[in-house]
């Protein structure tokens, strides 16, 4: 056998024998969501692990309070989120809402969730989820302010 004819020879061997190394590697398996869209309605987004891969869609601020709209692509869902360090009135900071709809100028309302951003230093509220295949705005409300972010 020729010089050329044996190293042609091992170079296919090697190439085949990295192709079958490469196909026989196990594939990770893909991160499973907790829920999904519709079924993570009044889910929370920590516990369910939703939030650790979540990205803010909008954002405001008022006297101290942040407010964002968070959406999960993990889960297909979005929250409102509030970040508290200001003045208080009566204990309450105000409280954080995601409010949902099924149409985009925000007239059929499909359901909404709150929570209260109470009165101590600093804290990071949130609220359950709602699906992302409704319209959703994250609001904050402390008497007489009614801020919302864009419906998204």
């Amino acid at each position: 056998m020729s010089r050329v004819r044996t190293r042609a020879l091992m170079a296919i061997a090697a190439i085949l024998l990295g192709l079958t190394a490469w196909v026989g590697v196990p594939a990770q398996p893909a991160l499973a969501a907790p829920c999904w869209s519709l079924s993570c309605n009044n889910l929370d987004p920590q516990s369910t692990g939703c939030g650790s891969q979540a990205t803010t869609l909008e954002q405001f601020s008022w006297s101290g309070v942040y407010i964002e709209l968070r959406y999960s692509s993990l889960c297909n869902a979005a929250w409102a989120r509030a970040y508290w360090n200001g003045p208080c009135n009566n204990n309450v900071a105000g409280w954080a809402w995601i409010h949902a709809y099924a149409d985009s100028q925000g007239t059929q309302w499909k359901s909404s969730d709150s929570e209260n951003l109470p009165c101590n230093n600093i804290t990071t509220s949130w609220t359950t989820m709602r699906s992302f295949t409704y319209w959703v705005k994250a609001c904050y409300d402390v008497y007489p302010v009614y801020w919302c972010t864009r419906l998204r």
